[in-house]
C-alpha cells in the first residue's frame, strides 16, 4: 500500500495487518522481548505504518484517497482495533503495554498506558511546554478512564533551566500520570535527587486537572488533590 511521507517526496509503504503473515511477523516482535523477561513494552509508530501519515498531516483524510487494506470487508477502525487486541494477547496478561502513535479511544481497556502527545525535549523548553505541559492539561480527563496517560519523559538536563523542569516534574507527579525520568549526565545533584524522590512518592496518591482546559490551548491554572486537600503548586 504505497503512501507519501509528508516530510519528503519519498514514497512509503505501510504494513497490512489483514495479511496473516504480516500480522504474525509483527506479533513475533512482541513475543521475543517478553521471552527475554521484559515486563513492559512500548508499542510505537503503528498508526503511521498503517496509514502512511502522521496525525498532524491527516486533515480530513487519515490516509491517501487510494489507500486500502487487503481485507476490504472491515473498516480502518475495526482493523486497528483487531490489531491492538492481537498485540495485547501476544503480550500476555502480566506485561504492561504502552501505546504510542496509536489511536487513543481504540486503545481504551487494551493498553495500560498511552502516550498522549509528541516528544518532549531535553534541549528546548518550549517544546516540552507545548508537547508535554499543554498536552497533559488537555488530556488528563482521560487518565484512569481510558488508560494511564503518559505525557512523555521528564528530561533532566543542563540545557533546560531546572526551575522549569522542576515545575514540569511537579505537575506530572501531582497529576498521577505515568512518570518516566530521563536524566542527563551531570544534571542530577542533591536538589534534583530530592525532587525525584518526592515525585515518585506523590505520583501514586495524587490526581488533578487543569482548571482552564476548556478555555485555552495553554493551560495555566491547575488543581491537584493531595492527602485530601487541594493545592495549587504551579
Amino acid at each position: 500500500m504505497p503512501g507519501l511521507d509528508f516530510r519528503s517526496s519519498i514514497p512509503v509503504r505501510a504494513w497490512d495487518p489483514t495479511i496473516p503473515e504480516a500480522m504474525e511477523h509483527v506479533l513475533d516482535t512482541v513475543r521475543q522481548p517478553i521471552s527475554w523477561g521484559y515486563e513492559l513494552i512500548k508499542h510505537d509508530f503503528s498508526t503511521f505504518e498503517l496509514l502512511g501519515r502522521w496525525g498532524s498531516s491527516m486533515g480530513a483524510l487519515p490516509a491517501d484517497g487510494a489507500w486500502q487494506f487487503a481485507d476490504r470487508s472491515r473498516t480502518t477502525a475495526e482493523i486497528a482495533l483487531g490489531f491492538y487486541r492481537s498485540l495485547r494477547e501476544a503480550a500476555g496478561e502480566n506485561t504492561v503495554v504502552i501505546g504510542c502513535n496509536t489511536i487513543g479511544h481504540l486503545c481504551a481497556g487494551i493498553f495500560e498506558s498511552q502516550r498522549i502527545g509528541d516528544d518532549t525535549s531535553g534541549t528546548k523548553w518550549e517544546r516540552t511546554r507545548r508537547m508535554g505541559v499543554n498536552t497533559l492539561g488537555l488530556r488528563l480527563p482521560q487518565h484512569r478512564t481510558f488508560f494511564c496517560v503518559d505525557p512523555d519523559c521528564e528530561a533532566l538536563t543542563t540545557a533546560i533551566d531546572w526551575r522549569n523542569t522542576r515545575q514540569w516534574l511537579d505537575a506530572v507527579s501531582r497529576s498521577g500520570a505515568s512518570l518516566f525520568i530521563s536524566p542527563g549526565p551531570g544534571a542530577v545533584g542533591p536538589e534534583q535527587m530530592a525532587a525525584l524522590r518526592d515525585a515518585f512518592r506523590l505520583v501514586h496518591d495524587s490526581h488533578g486537572y487543569a482548571e482552564d482546559w476548556l478555555d485555552t490551548t495553554t493551560p495555566q491554572e491547575w488543581r491537584f488533590k493531595l492527602r485530601g486537600q487541594f493545592a495549587h503548586p504551579l
